[in-house]
């Protein structure tokens, strides 16, 4: 199994992700590649978003290139 990467670096066989953000656009930026890389390889990913943000939520995730009708 290929070990998953974030913002361009392998992570290691156990891993603990903390990151911060300088703006939701930032956010997005980093992890949609994540998310891409997890849905890809047969994942799942559950998102708890504010209700006031689902809107955008999705848009961010689809501008990323993620189908979030799938």
């Amino acid at each position: 199994m290929k070990s998953p990467t974030l913002a361009g670096r392998e992570l290691a066989d156990y891993y603990h992700v903390c990151a911060f953000f300088d703006s939701r656009d930032d956010e997005y930026r980093v992890l949609n590649p994540f998310f891409q890389e997890g849905l890809n390889g047969g994942e799942k990913i559950l998102h708890i978003v504010d209700p006031a943000l689902i809107e955008d939520h999705l848009a961010k995730m689809k501008a990323g290139g993620i189908d979030t009708e799938a």
